[in-house]
């Protein structure tokens, strides 16, 4: 007999992350989930979609009423399970549409994970004209993902890697953890010279040793550590 007996015998991964029992994965895992997807179904953009209620005729509507402004509504995907899609006019008409996933820490946006909407979409207001890095039109890259995919066969666990550090935008040597499933064409990585993990680095901004400059192949000797707002960022731990 179990000494614990919600335990589960064995150790379980999910989102990379280890569980030993089941009141484990209630309070780390189903309940941070449970409560960001209740967070955005109570959001006063967030819409059920049918057929007499589309995400293209709220939005217009939305334009109609307030021209200066970029309406933007959150949904289900019905296309891609697990995912949202966020659709936005940011000009006259035009309809573009991103892509969101939902993990226990908050929501995966453009390679970089906020710890609430609130946080996503502050930073989507400030940002939504910026192109994702690697794309020529800045948007839809999960949706890319299957054309990554050869990209993502071509580092292996623990290999040597430069990477961008998402807080500063620079160059630093990293080590691949492995792929980035809850976030399609990404990575998960490790900084050995700072002993942080970041998650969900887009695969463009990854680069072998070998194809660096030389002086860009050896780590940071200079800096002792990071900058100081890169660690309390929700994307980067220790």
């Amino acid at each position: 007999q179990k000494a614990n007996p919600t335990a589960l015998g064995q150790v379980l991964k999910l989102d990379g992350q280890k569980y030993e029992d089941l009141d484990e994965i209630d309070d780390r895992f189903i309940g941070p989930m449970a409560r960001h997807v209740r967070e955005l179904m109570d959001h006063k953009k967030f819409m059920e979609v049918d057929a007499d209620n589309t995400v293209e005729g709220f939005l217009h509507q939305d334009k109609q009423e307030n021209p200066r402004r970029i309406p933007y509504r959150f949904c289900f995907s019905d296309k891609h399970n697990g995912f949202l899609e966020l659709h936005y006019i940011p000009g006259s008409r035009t309809i573009k549409k991103e892509y969101i996933s939902i993990s226990p820490k908050g929501f995966k946006f453009r390679g970089r994970e906020f710890p609430s909407l609130a946080a996503l979409i502050g930073w989507f207001k400030k940002n939504y004209k910026k192109p994702v890095k690697g794309t020529k039109k800045g948007v839809k890259q999960e949706r890319r993902s299957s054309r990554n995919s050869s990209k993502l066969a071509q580092y292996r666990k623990g290999q040597q890697v430069m990477a961008v550090y998402v807080a500063d935008g620079k160059w630093y040597r990293g080590e691949i953890i492995g792929p980035d499933r809850t976030t399609p064409g990404c990575y998960k990585l490790r900084y050995p010279d700072y002993g942080l993990e970041e998650f969900s680095v887009p695969v463009e901004e990854i680069k072998p040793m070998q194809q660096m400059p030389p002086m860009q192949q050896q780590p940071p000797q200079m800096q002792q550590r990071l900058p100081p707002h890169a660690a309390p960022m929700p994307y980067a731990r220790r």
